[in-house]
């Protein structure tokens, strides 16, 4: 048997928006239909930033591919597992989760993994 609890508490989003903030480096994918796992390389590198204003930038090779507003908008705790939902202005959204300085983000069937910087 399986249970799942739901929360959507403001001051849990407004926490977890809160450790977001900063820049985080890409360090690996895994998943897939394949199980496997990729890694930046020096021809390909991602990085993606939080900003306080609630912006989000995402960069491929330093080029901004993507700038959003975004807002944490569900928190789903399985065990010990908390999962919240990224919502972006362009209607997109994803799951993701915090792990000290590691951030994991839900990209259809694999995560991608990221260690914030600053």
């Amino acid at each position: 048997m399986l249970l799942v609890f739901a929360c959507d508490s403001n001051s849990d989003n407004e926490n977890e928006s809160s450790k977001l903030i900063g820049t985080w480096d890409w360090v690996s994918s895994c998943g897939g239909f394949t199980g496997g796992c990729w890694y930046p390389s020096a021809e390909n590198y991602e990085s993606i930033e939080f900003k306080a204003n609630m912006t989000y930038i995402q960069k491929s090779n330093d080029l901004i591919i993507l700038e959003s507003t975004y807002a944490i908008t569900d928190t789903i705790t399985n065990g010990t597992d908390v999962l919240y939902t990224l919502e972006f202005d362009n209607g997109f959204s994803s799951r993701f989760r915090l792990i000290n300085d590691t951030l994991s983000i839900e990209g259809g069937d694999f995560w991608k993994v990221y260690k914030k910087i600053k």
